[in-house]
C-alpha cells in the first residue's frame, strides 16, 4: 500500500468516526423515549417490513444493470445464474468498500460461469460509475422540481438545476469522446487513457443500464417514505425531499466507504442534509429504521442468492463472448 492510499484509507477511517460521534451527540439532544417506543409500534414495524421487500427488489434491478453490462462487453449471461452469484455476494458489501462483494462476484463469475476477471472488473466499475451518476442526476432532479426547491437552501454556489444541466453535459461529452476514439480506432499511448477507453461503457450500454439505476434510485425513496409515514403526511413533496436527501446520502457514504455498508456516513448525511425541514428527531428515527430496512434485505437478499446457487451448479450455463 502506498502512502497516498494509506492516507486515503485514514481519512476514509476519521471521516466514519466524525460521522459516529456526530450521530450520538444528535440522537442524545433530540430522540426522547417516546420516538424509540413509537419505532416499535406494529404500525411503524409493519412500514419497516414492506420497505425492506422494496429494498430487495432493487437488488433484481441491479441484476439486470448487470447483465446488460455483460452483454455490451460481449459476455451474455443468463437471468438465473447472474442473480444467483449477485445475490450471494450482496452481504459482501458490509466490507469496507464494497471489496467482499466485487472480489466475490468477479471470482464466482469466472469459476461458475468462465467468464474472465477482467471482464468482470470493467463490469464492475462502468457498474460503480453509472449508479454514481444515476444518483447525482436523481438526487439533483429531486432537488431541483419546484416542490422541493421551495424548501431547500442548499449550501452550494450554484443552484441544483445548473449541476444537474453541467453534470450531464459533461457526461455526455466525455462518453462521445470515447465512442469517437473507438469509431476511429485511436489507441491512445497514455496509460490513464488506455484505461479510461477501456473502462468507459458504450453508448448502448449506458441506455440499457441509467433508466434501470434511476428507477433504484426512486424505489429506495419509496422505501424511505414509507418508513416515515407514521410521522410525516406523504405526499410529492415529503417523497422530493426524503428521496433526494437519501439518494446523496447513499451515494457519500458508496464514494467514501471508511465503515461497513457506508453505516454512520449516510444517517449523518441524510439528517444534515434534512436539518430544519423535518423535525430532527424524527429524521433520525427513519434514518435508522431504513438503515435496519436495507441490513434485512441484504440478509433476505443473501438467502435468496445462496438458494439460486444451490440449484445452479458450476458451469451449467457456460458463457462465451459474442463474435
Amino acid at each position: 500500500m502506498t502512502r497516498r492510499q494509506r492516507l486515503l484509507t485514514l481519512a476514509r477511517w476519521l471521516f466514519f468516526l466524525v460521522s459516529v460521534v456526530y450521530l450520538v451527540e444528535f440522537a442524545r439532544h433530540t430522540v426522547s423515549e417516546q420516538y424509540l417506543k413509537a419505532a416499535l409500534t406494529a404500525q411503524t414495524l409493519g412500514y419497516s417490513g414492506l420497505a425492506v421487500l422494496l429494498f430487495a427488489f432493487t437488488t433484481a434491478i441491479s441484476v439486470i444493470g448487470w447483465r446488460a453490462l455483460l452483454k455490451g462487453l460481449q459476455y451474455p449471461v443468463d437471468v438465473r445464474p447472474a442473480a444467483a452469484i449477485f445475490c450471494y455476494t450482496q452481504i459482501g458489501k458490509y466490507l469496507p468498500g464494497n471489496i467482499g462483494h466485487y472480489i466475490g462476484r468477479a471470482t464466482l463469475a469466472k469459476t461458475r460461469l468462465g467468464i474472465p476477471a477482467g471482464t468482470s472488473a470493467i463490469s464492475i466499475t462502468q457498474e460503480a460509475a453509472l449508479v454514481t451518476l444515476s444518483a447525482i442526476l436523481v438526487g439533483l432532479i429531486c432537488y431541483s422540481l419546484p416542490n422541493a426547491a421551495s424548501t431547500i437552501e442548499l449550501s452550494i454556489l450554484v443552484r441544483p438545476w445548473v449541476l444537474l444541466a453541467a453534470i450531464s453535459t459533461s457526461a455526455a461529452l466525455f462518453v462521445s469522446l470515447v465512442a469517437a476514439w473507438r469509431a476511429r480506432a485511436i489507441h491512445p499511448k497514455n496509460a490513464i487513457s488506455r484505461f479510461v477507453l477501456l473502462m468507459t461503457p458504450t453508448w448502448s450500454s449506458i441506455r440499457a443500464t441509467v433508466p434501470y439505476y434511476a428507477c433504484l434510485s426512486l424505489i429506495n425513496g419509496l422505501a424511505v417514505s414509507i418508513i416515515a409515514a407514521p410521522w410525516l403526511t406523504l405526499s410529492l413533496h415529503a417523497f422530493l425531499l426524503l428521496t433526494a436527501a437519501y439518494t446523496l446520502s447513499w451515494l457519500v457514504g458508496f464514494l467514501l466507504p471508511g465503515a461497513p455498508g457506508g453505516l454512520g456516513v449516510r444517517e449523518s448525511v441524510f439528517t444534515l442534509l434534512l436539518s430544519g425541514i423535518f423535525p430532527p428527531a424524527v429524521t433520525l428515527v427513519v434514518i435508522g429504521l431504513a438503515r435496519i430496512a436495507t441490513v434485512c434485505a441484504d440478509f433476505l437478499v443473501f438467502l435468496i442468492g445462496s438458494y439460486l446457487m444451490r440449484q445452479t451448479p458450476p458451469h451449467s450455463c457456460p458463457t462465451q463472448p459474442n463474435s
